[in-house]
């Protein structure tokens, strides 16, 4: 079975922006209603939302232009959007079946930086060859290539990196029309309660219908309280590196007796003249030797290559100086936590190591003629360590819900080789054949990660049809690895390169291997979340409604504990004004392995965490099997860290192993303060 995904991908309504241009208190809104509320005399919900749109401007007609309609919904969500006046929303809010209104907003595309098209190539079928200016050489594929991919508009030509409320609403809408497997989303909305968050609104319709919903992070790390698109029903996904570098070598000498060679970081797209040229090195003035704005001289280093050390403005403010005063190129010191994309370079640049960056020192000093020659494009693999947690990638916990850990887990999103197909001339016959002609650019962002997760969602549906979206994110999340290649350390946090933890990388990286095969799930229904939404958040009906799209509102004691608790795959402990706090969770397994099988429990706990786990072995009758399990865990006297951005308590790990098996079902235990 061919399994269908949706892409929201590059690009604002002219509406709005038309709105704006008159001058009044015109601005879009996303308006929810209750379809059981609509008169009987009414033959589609669209035609009511219009007569309902009609009423408030004929009540508001000589203060102002009728509403604007723009979208009518119908499975995102029941309702509509339009243009509207502050007089014409106040007169919706009377209508009889409204359930929610609330203005537009804009989300940012999660890419680091605006990706600009810098190289194009040819390719024909799944898997076309790449060739991106000699970087990533090999076959381009995709994490599941037999699926059908289809991409909804949700960004327009006019926009910069933002996207409109109302289309990104739209997409989704047709989207779950359409009858789509998975969603991925790589865009996110400021976070708010989510009864006002049209991607959290959405995504609750999709996941309800069996879709299950990626979406990136958000790019506003490391700082802890940064991650984006943290509803509990959304699988929420950071950007991790991978074990590929992209790498420039570094020749010193004008000869081939005595030279020695280099190899540093670069993705500079373009051609450099061929051999050497003087190199240069602002020696004895510490200005010159970082190249800070301002320091550098055209008669110094025009034609030459310039060393530089590592400077407060960063390697940017460096390769501008260099430029600006005719420089061949940059070759600079840095840590290796800035990140480069081929649309930053204005000049040749090479990144060194601080320890290379000595030995260029020295060799520039000591040698009466210093020169220096660069070959750009090369590709390097096996780099560790590998994966590390981007610097970018939005930290936890969630700002809306910090009792659920997120991010769920991380995927590749650095120094992606990501296919972007033109919207012009984008096919042409040849002899009876149509050709498919493909652009290639690295790109880097959240935005790279969440299509990952969704491809591996889409080969666990297909290998799984009956799974829920739940019991999908749950196989990934307990089955990704907390370890990187260099020597099973763990997996560090950039751009400190400090040991990470459960806030940056959530449940860890995802394995897609280990995922097909998890043995265990913790599963959660629509109504589960709902009564989440009413237990942990206290959500009134009417923000329930807005989410949900009923009027049921909460169920009989909502507040108590059992609604409070959630089926998460992870343990989450907020602190908030304390340093030590005690809490109890209850979680169901369901065995999705094909025979009978028994767990038993075992947990790794740092100082200051106890966890106490009842029972401690459970044994399940088959497939679809399901057990209980309750978990108590203590902090006591929990230390702040001294970064004040960083909110981690400390965090340990519950495994439940199977006895006389392979299975093994981790979660993360986790405490942070309150922000």
């Amino acid at each position: 079975m061919a399994w269908r995904s949706l892409s929201l991908v590059a690009f604002m309504a002219a509406v709005a922006a038309a709105a704006a241009a008159a001058g009044d208190d015109r601005r879009p809104y996303v308006v929810r209603m209750d379809v059981s509320a609509m008169p009987a005399p009414f033959a589609t919900h669209d035609g009511w939302y219009r007569s309902v749109l009609s009423s408030a401007s004929a009540r508001d007609a000589a203060a102002a232009p009728a509403a604007e309609h723009l979208y009518t919904y119908s499975h995102a969500m029941n309702g509509f959007s339009a243009v509207l006046t502050a007089r014409q929303v106040e007169e919706i809010r009377r209508a009889d079946g409204h359930v929610a209104v609330f203005p537009e907003t804009y989300a940012r595309l999660h890419t680091t930086r605006t990706p600009a098209f810098l190289g194009l190539s040819a390719g024909a079928g799944a898997w076309p060859a790449s060739s991106y200016f000699g970087y990533a050489n090999g076959t381009a594929t995709g994490v599941a290539p037999m699926a059908r991919v289809a991409m909804y508009k949700a960004v327009f030509s006019a926009d910069t990196l933002e996207s409109a409320s109302t289309d990104v609403l739209a997409a989704m809408d047709q989207a779950i029309a359409d009858g789509v497997d998975v969603m991925s989303l790589s865009l996110g909305f400021p976070e708010s309660p989510y009864d006002t968050n049209v991607v959290a609104i959405g995504a609750f319709a999709a996941v309800r219908r069996g879709i299950l919903v990626t979406c990136s992070a958000g790019n506003d790390g490391s700082d802890s309280y940064t991650v984006l698109n943290g509803a509990p029903w959304i699988t929420t996904v950071g950007a991790s590196t991978i074990d590929r570098a992209f790498t420039a070598t570094v020749t010193l000498g004008a000869g081939a007796g005595g030279a020695r060679s280099i190899v540093g970081r670069s993705v500079y797209p373009g051609r450099v003249p061929a051999g050497a040229a003087a190199l240069y090195y602002g020696r004895g003035n510490r200005t010159k030797e970082r190249c800070e704005s301002g320091s550098l001289s055209r008669k110094d280093v025009r034609g030459k290559y310039v060393f530089c050390n590592a400077g407060e403005g960063g390697i940017h403010e460096q390769m501008y100086e260099v430029q600006s005063n005719g420089g061949r190129g940059v070759i600079a010191a840095s840590n290796m936590k800035e990140i480069m994309d081929p649309s930053d370079y204005v000049t040749p640049v090479v990144l060194v190591t601080p320890s290379d960056g000595a030995a260029i020192q020295r060799y520039a000093t000591a040698a009466a003629a210093p020169r220096a020659s660069v070959r750009f494009a090369g590709t390097e693999l096996g780099v560790k360590p590998a994966p590390a947690v981007a610097y970018f990638s939005s930290r936890g916990p969630s700002p809306v819900s910090p009792a659920i850990l997120k991010p769920d887990v991380v995927a590749p999103g650095v120094d992606i080789l990501a296919a972007w197909v033109p919207n012009k001339e984008v096919m042409e016959l040849d002899g009876g054949e149509t050709k498919l002609y493909t652009n290639y650019m690295l790109v880097s962002g959240t935005s790279m990660a969440s299509p990952h997760v969704a491809g591996v969602a889409a080969l666990l549906r297909s290998a799984h049809p009956d799974w829920s979206p739940a019991a999908v994110r749950s196989a990934m999340m307990t089955t990704a690895y907390v370890k990187d290649n260099a020597d099973d350390a763990d997996l560090v946090s950039m751009p400190g390169g400090s040991p990470g933890t459960p806030l940056d990388y959530g449940s860890g990286h995802v394995s897609p291997n280990q995922a097909t095969d998890p043995g265990l799930v913790y599963d959660i229904t629509a109504d589960d979340y709902v009564a989440f939404l009413c237990g942990e958040l206290r959500y009134t009906s009417r923000q329930v409604a807005a989410i949900a799209g009923h009027r049921a509102g909460c169920p009989a004691g909502a507040g108590a504990a059992s609604h409070r608790d959630l089926n998460y795959p992870s343990f989450m402990v907020i602190l908030n004004k304390t340093n030590s706090a005690t809490r109890t969770f209850t979680r169901t397994l369901t065995n999705v392995a094909g025979s009978p099988a028994k767990y038993a429990v075992s947990v790794t706990a740092p100082a200051g965490m106890a966890v106490k786990v009842t029972p401690a072995t459970l044994s399940f009758a088959g497939k679809g099997s399901t057990q209980g399990f309750s978990v108590t865990v203590q902090v006591s006297q929990v230390k702040r860290s001294r970064d004040g951005d960083n909110y981690i308590g400390n965090y340990g790990f519950l495994s439940w192993n199977e006895v006389g098996g392979q299975h093994v079902v981790r979660s993360p235990i986790v405490s942070a303060f309150a922000q």
